[in-house]
C-alpha cells in the first residue's frame, strides 16, 4: 500500500436566488466567469433555484451538475465538479432536515480514493446577521440592547436542530467511518471562534470596539461541529478574527456595521487537511465597477486528501 495526497479545491457559494436575486439582474453568467477564474474542483451551490445546468454549460465540458433536491421539491442546493461523482447519498428523510438543507455526492480522486462531499442550508426564523447589527446600532446610539447575549444564542436553534441530526443520523447513516467528509453550505449562524470579545485594530471604529467588548453570545452551531471532530477551514488558516473576518455576507450592503461569516466549509475525516482558504466578494475586473454579484462572497478552500491505494 502507498499514501497518496491529492489536492482539492472547493469553492461554496449561495447563488442569491440562481444568480436572479440581487437588483441588478441576472448575473450568473458573471458568476459563472468568477467560478472559472477560480477553477475549483469542486462547487457547492445554495439558493441554485434552476442555475445549475445554464452554470455547468458556461463552464465547459469538464463540470457536470448534480442537483440535489428530491423529486417534488425545491431546487435549493446541487454540486458541480469536474471530478468522477461515484455515488449519491441518500435524500434525507428527518424530523428537521430534508433535501432542502442537506445532499450529498461521493466523488473520486485520481488516486483511488473517495471524498463525501455534503452541500447545506439550515434553516432560520430569524436572521442572525439581522439581529446582530441591530444589536450594533443600539450600542451605537447608546441605547438600551433589545436582545441580551443569551436571547442573540437562542435565535440559532433552528440551525442546532439541524446540525444535531445531521451529524447523529444522516451522515453516519450515508458514509463509512474512514471515509473523508466535507460539509459546506450556508450555516445561516456566526461562529463561536469569532466571538471571542476581543479588540480588533487600532483603527477599528469605536462603535464596533464597544460591540465587540459588550457582545459575546456563545454560539453552539459550530462548536457542536468542532465536537464532532469538524475543522473550520477557514479560520484554521485566518486564525485571528479580529485581523481576518472572512466575512461571507452581504458585501451588497453599504450600511452594514459588521463582518458576518454565516458561509463555511469544515473537514472532518481521516486524512483530510486544509492547506488553503479565501473569499471572494469583489467583480472581476473584466465586468468593471459596480456592485458584487450576489448577496454572499464566495469561499474557496484548499485541502489535502490523503487516502491509501494499492
Amino acid at each position: 500500500m502507498r499514501d497518496a495526497t491529492t489536492p482539492v479545491r472547493l469553492m461554496v457559494w449561495n447563488l442569491c436566488r440562481g444568480g436572479r436575486g440581487t437588483a441588478a439582474g441576472d448575473t450568473l453568467d458573471q458568476m459563472t466567469d468568477l467560478v472559472a477564474e477560480v477553477a475549483p474542483d469542486i462547487l457547492c451551490c445554495t439558493e441554485t433555484y434552476g442555475a445549475t445546468q445554464r452554470l455547468v454549460a458556461g463552464l465547459g465540458g469538464a463540470y457536470r451538475g448534480y442537483p440535489l433536491a428530491a423529486a417534488g421539491t425545491d431546487d435549493n442546493l446541487s454540486v458541480v465538479t469536474r471530478l468522477p461523482v461515484t455515488a449519491r447519498l441518500p435524500y434525507p428523510e428527518g424530523r428537521t432536515v430534508d433535501s432542502y438543507n442537506l445532499g450529498g455526492v461521493l466523488v473520486g480522486l485520481p488516486d483511488g480514493g473517495e471524498l463525501a462531499v455534503f452541500d447545506t442550508w439550515l434553516r432560520y426564523d430569524v436572521a442572525i446577521a439581522d439581529a446582530l447589527e441591530r444589536t450594533a446600532a443600539e450600542i451605537a446610539a447608546g441605547r438600551d440592547r433589545s436582545r441580551t447575549d443569551g436571547e442573540l444564542a437562542l435565535l440559532e436553534l433552528p440551525q442546532l436542530a439541524n446540525i444535531e441530526e445531521i451529524l447523529t443520523e444522516h451522515l453516519p447513516a450515508a458514509v463509512p467511518e474512514e471515509t473523508p467528509v466535507v460539509l459546506a453550505g450556508g450555516l445561516n449562524t456566526e461562529s463561536h471562534l469569532d466571538a471571542d470579545g476581543a479588540d480588533g485594530p487600532d483603527d477599528e471604529p469605536a462603535e464596533l470596539r464597544r460591540y465587540r467588548r459588550e457582545v459575546k453570545p456563545r454560539w453552539q452551531v459550530t462548536r457542536r461541529l468542532e465536537k464532532a471532530g469538524f475543522v473550520d477551514a477557514y479560520r484554521s488558516v485566518w486564525p485571528d478574527p479580529r485581523r481576518w473576518p472572512g466575512a461571507t455576507f452581504d458585501p451588497l450592503n453599504p450600511a452594514q456595521r459588521l463582518p458576518h461569516r454565516i458561509d463555511y466549509v469544515f473537514a472532518g475525516g481521516p486524512g483530510v487537511s486544509v492547506t488553503g482558504a479565501r473569499t471572494y466578494g469583489t467583480r472581476l475586473p473584466m465586468h468593471g465597477p459596480g456592485p458584487f454579484y450576489s448577496d454572499h462572497a464566495a469561499l474557496v478552500v484548499d485541502l489535502a486528501v490523503r487516502s491509501l491505494s494499492g
